[in-house]
């Protein structure tokens, strides 16, 4: 190809959550030699749009801000697909997965791809919808060979339609991170454990702070001071829920630079309900962090229990606790669990894999 070829990329919000930093990561480091990238967000432009932007990539918002604007929001993106006409859509995240297909089915786009980033367990009017329009897209990418099953399972697509393409990290920036003063919060001399992730019911926040009662009645345990970055629909409750906790849980609300947060503590923690494949979790393992984490999709394959962490079961609080008292009574198994971790995501999951994927996959479309 001598002449760049234009492809289209939409997704629901650009704020800093998993995906959408996804994303932001796979559109900045395609070949532009190869690839024009632009942008479309259903929603308002969060952050990462001026990161899009500082790389000349063209990033349109379709201004969404509730069901009432679907058909103004589908008739613009279709204007938008037919004005600058790409070889390839690749949508992220299920709202755009579907109103992608049609805009690009309407646009009369050649090739459409859709991206399941999550193993969805209570969207049921979306789920309807994806179930009605899958066909129009002629592959979809999945973050999780867990999150495939559930896909082929729970929406119908039938498994030749299915690909898994794993999430990466860029391990420069990760070993360029400086780390939080924790001091302030109280950390000294004290083992820290951080959280990172959205305040909604999905993330079981409520199911770490009940752990965390659990092991206050261990006489023998010492609290470890618990950091937990982000925000979310549900932060005011529990803020309200941890007020027995005191001094022991800090919520930190949004960060621009969690990496910094995870580098400071002395483990992670993820209490998910349910995923697709966190993000989160590969970073803190590049950080040389330990994991805890409840056995959801995307883990499986990911954490090894009693080689990188301690792998629970989800909605077990009493789980959680013992995994946390076991972290806290062996530090130096702790490290050695954390060393392991980063082997695994330089063996398997640097961000340099993650695109030539995409890239492969985007040339074998085009081609067929």
């Amino acid at each position: 190809m001598t002449d760049s070829v234009p492809i289209a990329f939409g997704i629901t919000d650009l704020d800093v959550g998993g995906a959408e930093r996804m994303l932001a990561e796979l559109v900045t480091r395609l070949d532009r030699r190869r690839w024009s990238p632009s942008v479309v967000s259903l929603q308002p432009c969060g952050p990462l749009a001026s990161k899009l932007i500082r790389h000349d990539i063209p990033v349109e918002s379709l201004e969404m801000g509730g069901t009432r604007d679907l058909p103004a929001a589908l008739r613009r993106w279709t204007t938008l697909l037919r004005e600058r006409p790409p070889a390839l859509l690749q949508t992220f995240l299920v709202h755009a997965n579907i109103l992608g297909r049609l805009a690009g089915t309407w646009a009369k786009v050649p090739v459409i791809v859709s991206g399941v980033r999550v193993a969805e367990q209570r969207k049921r009017a979306p789920m309807w919808l994806d179930r009605l329009t899958h066909r129009l897209a002629s592959a979809h990418v999945c973050v999780s060979d867990d999150v495939l099953e559930h896909t082929h399972r729970v929406v119908g697509i039938p498994r030749n339609r299915l690909l898994t393409i794993p999430n990466g990290v860029d391990l420069n920036m990760i070993d360029r991170r400086t780390p939080v003063d924790l001091e302030p919060f109280g950390a000294s001399g004290r083992p820290v454990l951080v959280t990172v992730g959205r305040l909604d019911h999905q993330k079981g926040i409520d199911l770490l702070l009940d752990a965390l009662r659990k092991l206050r009645l261990r006489a023998a345990i010492p609290m470890p001071l618990t950091v937990i970055v982000g925000d979310g629909p549900d932060r005011e409750r529990y803020v309200a829920d941890a007020d027995d906790l005191g001094d022991d849980v800090r919520f930190v609300g949004w960060q621009p630079n969690p990496l910094d947060w995870m580098a400071a503590g002395d483990c992670f923690v993820l209490a998910s309900r349910w995923e697709g494949m966190p993000n989160v979790v590969l970073e803190a393992m590049a950080c040389r962090r330990p994991i805890i984490t409840t056995s959801v999709e995307g883990i499986r394959r990911l954490v090894e229990a009693g080689r990188t962490g301690w792998v629970v079961p989800t909605e077990s609080s009493e789980a959680l606790a013992r995994a946390i008292e076991d972290w806290l009574t062996d530090p130096e198994r702790a490290i050695r669990f954390g060393e392991a971790g980063r082997d695994v995501v330089e063996g398997r999951y640097r961000i340099e894999a993650m695109i030539e994927r995409y890239d492969a996959l985007y040339r074998s479309l085009i081609t067929r």
